[in-house]
């Protein structure tokens, strides 16, 4: 009997299933990015432009200050699964991804592109992505090269999917958390309708140092990454972001630990790792759980993390409630008026009642209210720093000017106080700020009590012209200072409440 040879085939329609291998359009554009970023040129900034047009409906998805592509590229571009050997930046796998997308995205396209150094483009076209009958010949047309630089451009119209002010918008976050390390190195940069996408700093509890992880599974094979900690009320989930060649794969992974679901603490823990040689599935949608790489990476990650996951698993996160933070705004509001107290008694010649701005009664209507405390505030000893001030110095009201907005939140039970700096995307708009722990012993021990809040502020706010002191000086600086802040209380919530009465 004659050997039987079954010989395998491969049906063009298959192109159909390829075409639907994605989840949404922001895989399949996410996919077509990756084959830019994937021929940009090392040492060199790439662009990446995205532009969604109406009429007629299409999208456009344009790089430049890339490789571009020759002939050579455009035959292999058109090899379904065609293999190739690829560079350490390359986020390339299988040879389909990007024809996939298109055909997913719509149904024509237009392709022009241009190597870079050269003086000629190329132009394909196809009007019809949905005839799957057959693999296509496309002919190309030769056109004058735009620019020396290389680019690609491709159209895609008939889309199949709504273009909505929201889709943009939630591309555009997926775009910053998927290509941060890119754009953050400054190696990509994104662009949606004429819009640079710009990336900000994760908000991160500064109070906790960050863990370095660097570790290697082979000579080859080497991973970086960091392990930190969420601020509260952060906005962001937890868990390590991983990441292939700079392309965020999956986030919130806290290798085989209890994840936030289990204890709400966990949410705290963040952190990015760089996987580069762990292998990915097809669309980049995760890794590939059942290789060697991920599990040797799987039983590291695990060791490393467990010391944070035991803390934070012990961890009490109590949210301040709206008592304590209506408790903190008073106090906040007394503590300003007392240090105003305390900068009109350093001053000659000026009233209380000059630049007191607590309520919104006229300067004229303050000055009979406050008369009688003139006499009383000349008579008192003027405030001082016992260290000898330095040429350039600054009043206590301009000292402590930036500190006039407080917040009450929970963090590390060994921490008072602190002060953040608060963000903004003008110099004017910047500022301080002085966040109190509701889970200091201290707070909790008083609950709240206005003269502990009055103290914290101090320790942090004291004027201190010499940055050298001994902790000792210190001390004495503090007391003298918070002795003062105490001399005016009674004076400040008598004026507070006389405003409240005259609204």
């Amino acid at each position: 009997m004659k050997d039987i040879l079954i010989q395998e085939q491969l049906n063009p329609n298959i192109k159909t299933a390829l075409y639907s291998n994605f989840s949404n359009a922001y895989e399949a554009i996410q996919e077509i990015i990756d084959n830019s970023i994937s021929h940009r040129i090392p040492g060199k900034k790439m662009q990446v432009k995205i532009f969604f047009i109406q009429k007629p409906k299409k999208i456009e998805i344009q790089d430049i200050g890339g490789e571009g592509m020759n002939i050579k590229d455009l035959k292999f571009f058109f090899n379904w699964g065609g293999i190739r050997s690829r560079n350490d930046y390359d986020v390339g796998l299988y040879g389909q991804g990007g024809k996939s997308a298109i055909g997913y995205l719509g149904r024509s396209f237009i392709l022009t592109t241009s190597p870079v150094g050269g003086n000629e483009a190329y132009r394909i076209e196809d009007y019809n992505l949905t005839d799957t009958s057959r693999l296509k010949k496309y002919r190309v047309m030769p056109l004058p090269a735009a620019s020396e630089r290389g680019y690609t451009k491709i159209e895609i119209e008939n889309l199949r999917f709504n273009i909505t002010d929201n889709f943009k918008r939630k591309l555009k976050e997926i775009l910053i958390s998927a290509y941060r390390p890119l754009i953050e190195n400054k190696e990509v940069e994104l662009i949606i309708d004429e819009q640079k996408i710009n990336v900000t700093p994760f908000p991160l509890d500064e109070d906790f140092t960050i863990e370095r992880v660097d570790f290697g599974i082979s000579k080859s094979k080497h991973t970086k990454g960091w392990i930190g900690r969420l601020l509260p009320r952060s906005g962001l989930k937890g868990g390590i972001r991983c990441y292939y060649k700079g392309r965020l794969i999956c986030d919130r992974e806290f290798f085989r630990h209890p994840d936030p679901s289990y204890k709400a603490t966990l949410n705290f823990l963040f952190g990015e790792m760089f996987l580069d040689f762990v292998p990915v599935n097809t669309n980049k949608t995760d890794f590939k759980r059942d290789t060697e790489e991920w599990m040797t990476v799987e039983d590291k990650m695990f060791s490393i993390l467990k010391s944070h996951v035991d803390e934070l698993l012990g961890r009490k996160v109590e949210e301040p409630t709206g008592e304590d933070i209506e408790r903190v705004k008073k106090a906040r509001d007394l503590f300003q008026v007392v240090l105003k107290l305390i900068h009109k008694e350093n001053q000659d010649n000026i009233s209380v009642s000059q630049e007191y701005d607590y309520g919104q009664k006229s300067p004229e209507s303050r000055e009979t209210t406050l008369a009688k405390h003139r006499d009383e505030i000349q008579k008192r000893k003027k405030y001082q720093p016992r260290t000898s001030p330095p040429p350039d110095k600054i009043g206590i009201r301009k000292r402590l000017k930036k500190f006039m907005d407080w917040e009450i939140r929970s963090m590390e039970e060994t921490i008072r106080s602190k002060i953040e700096e608060t963000k903004g995307e003008k110099e004017e708009e910047k500022g301080k700020i002085l966040v109190i722990n509701n889970m200091f012993p201290g707070y909790k021990e008083s609950k709240g009590n206005p003269f502990y809040l009055l103290e914290t502020a101090a320790l942090q706010t004291v004027p201190i012209e010499d940055a050298t002191l001994t902790p000792q000086k210190y001390l004495e600086e503090f007391d003298h200072f918070f002795g003062k802040i105490c001399e005016h209380v009674n004076e400040a919530k008598e004026m507070m409440g006389k405003k409240k009465k005259g609204k």
